[in-house]
């Protein structure tokens, strides 16, 4: 796992996410469901929705800690560039699993 993946999910786990969809379709993330078949997912972090600190979604600011960050978010979703591992990863017992 790269470290802007490890920092992504640390700042996640921070902030209250349990899951997170980098550039893969998701269908336990609503946001993510809501792209249709025609947009790619590619280059976009998912997650449940979570409000960071700031009352924004609180995935944005774990793809900022990421050094990542690139574009823009958009609903519970935000745009990257970078060596982030592709996966659907969800938190249990305090430690991130990638799934199948």
């Amino acid at each position: 796992m790269t470290n802007e993946t490890k920092k992504l999910l640390d700042a996640a786990k921070r902030l209250g996410i349990t899951r997170v969809s980098i550039g893969k379709h998701d269908a336990m993330l609503p946001d993510c469901q809501s792209w249709n078949c025609s947009v790619r997912v590619e280059g976009r972090v998912f997650s449940e929705p979570v409000r960071g600190p700031d009352g924004w979604p609180a995935i944005w600011d774990a793809v900022k800690a990421s050094g990542t960050s690139w574009g823009c978010g958009s609903g519970n979703s935000c745009q990257y560039r970078g060596p982030l591992d592709l996966g659907i990863y969800v938190l249990s017992c305090g430690d991130w699993f990638r799934l199948p």
